[in-house]
């Protein structure tokens, strides 16, 4: 789901599920927070079914190509990533993700907390994350890898950008 599909895609179920043309900063974070949760229920009943113990502890990355690799030293390493190899979907809901946290984290950038007025920082912020949240998702590399922990104790994923193989 690379380039504009992810962003199109997630903001057009945040506008269905809000019944609004209008999307605010809120319903894309409370969207990502859902999107999280349900991804990690899901990631924790499919491995049970599996066998895996649901309670291990992985990392995700995304490559350049939009694979997901598992990182772990536990012994289902194998079938955890045969898991995301058989189930596309998973992969899709994993690049939306972070491309919401991507979009997050431009709005939290210091170049916003530096802006004189409250309503010119709120007009700022607005026109700025959304910019650069399109603009990061039309670049593929921009952001690539990235990288995520799942933890099956917590039920959460962390997600960090990776280095910016751009040069």
């Amino acid at each position: 789901m690379q380039g504009q599909a992810a962003p199109k895609s997630a903001l057009n179920a945040i506008k269905s599920e809000t019944g609004s043309s209008r999307v605010t900063f809120d319903d894309v974070n409370a969207y990502r927070e859902k999107l999280e949760e349900e991804f990690s229920s899901k990631i924790k009943k499919d491995l049970l079914e599996l066998g895996i113990d649901p309670d291990v502890e992985f990392t995700l990355t995304t490559d350049s190509a939009g694979n997901i690799k598992v990182i772990s030293s536990h012994a289902d390493k194998a079938k955890i990533q045969k898991y995301f190899d058989d189930n596309p979907k998973m992969a899709e809901t994993f690049d939306t993700i972070q491309t919401l946290s991507n979009f997050k984290r431009s709005a939290e950038s210091p170049q916003v907390r530096d802006w004189d007025s409250m309503r010119e920082r709120k007009k700022g912020l607005q026109a700025q994350a959304i910019e650069i949240f399109f603009a990061t998702a039309q670049e593929a590399t921009g952001f690539s890898p990235m990288y995520a922990d799942y933890s099956g104790e917590t039920n959460l994923v962390d997600d960090m950008l990776g280095i910016n193989t751009t040069v």
